[in-house]
């Protein structure tokens, strides 16, 4: 690379030149901590691949049935919504693995039912601070939130255990799948703030792509019905990470990350003919120079 140069504001975004092109980098990207160190490391020739998200993506995602193609995100021969995209995106940023992201990807397919598949995007969607509310687990599950009674007992019917560890199940056929009915049979899941407005507890639960049935419209796409859902834990608040549980082998997201300007221009300077024998090579063509002898009284002929 023959000219870098980089500029860092306050806020820690990042404007580079790489041999003409100019790139803005923000602490969002999901190489930033990546392009950071290379900056700090010299190693120029690697930052332009780190910048390219689809590259990174499909650097990531190798070995696997998720592509990229013109600009959009597939796996197979199926566009993935941008809701699972910026899952892929937020755990490359974490440093994660992304086994999970596919295993989701495989039970989300499994789903016998597309217009479910279609409507628990609109779920997924809702988002904390720009971050998904449902982290995804091991196994391609996601995790939600249930409001039970203090008993740990569901609030409508008051029959159903929802004690740590258990295992909720009833047929797919029992449960609504009209999004219109607001109200209908099925086990209910959502967000942390519609879960603690109708219960004394609030428990996780963990949820199958390939259990969800239907998203109503009311509460802004905030609640789904489910045929199955596995109690996790009670909830002490919202899970801000990816994945649930975080790997201990994680490397912390580097908030702080500080680069230095540094500016490295390589120039090539041009060098004029000898007006004595047209060579361009500079002091080295002296000793071959047809030039008058300088120490000569006759300087000049």
């Amino acid at each position: 690379m023959k000219n870098f140069a980089s500029l860092v504001t306050g806020d820690g975004n990042i404007t580079l030149i790489l041999d003409a092109k100019t790139f803005s980098v923000g602490k969002s990207h999901p190489n930033y901590v990546l392009i950071v160190e290379a900056i700090k490391a010299k190693r120029y020739d690697d930052l332009e691949s780190l910048i390219d998200i689809p590259a990174t993506i499909t650097a990531t995602m190798r070995n696997s049935p998720v592509t990229v193609k013109h600009g959009q995100v597939f796996y197979g021969d199926l566009p993935i919504h941008n809701t699972v995209t910026e899952r892929i995106l937020d755990f490359i940023r974490e440093g994660l693995p992304t086994d999970p992201l596919i295993r989701f990807l495989e039970n989300l397919m499994a789903n016998p039912m597309p217009m479910a598949v279609a409507e628990l995007y609109d779920f997924l969607e809702n988002t904390n601070n720009g971050r998904s509310q449902f982290p995804i687990t091991e196994d391609g599950c996601f995790v939600g939130y249930k409001g039970v009674r203090d008993d740990w007992f569901d609030q409508h019917s008051g029959t159903v255990n929802n004690a740590i560890g258990n295992v909720i199940e009833m047929s797919r056929e029992k449960v609504d799948p009209d999004r219109r009915n607001e109200c209908s049979h099925g086990y209910h899941v959502g967000t942390l703030e519609y879960a603690r407005d109708f219960a004394a507890r609030t428990v996780l639960v963990k949820v199958n792509p390939a259990d969800c049935i239907a998203v109503p419209k009311d509460h802004n796409c905030s609640k789904l019905r489910v045929c199955r859902y596995e109690v996790l834990a009670e909830a002490d608040g919202q899970i801000e990470s990816p994945m649930y549980p975080m790997p201990e082998q994680a490397p912390a997201y580097e908030e702080e990350a500080v680069v230095e300007v540094t500016t490295t221009v390589k120039r090539t300077v041009k060098r004029s003919p000898c007006s004595h024998c047209g060579a361009k090579g500079g002091k080295k063509h002296e000793a071959s120079c047809r030039r008058p002898d300088r120490s000569s009284p006759y300087r000049g002929y």
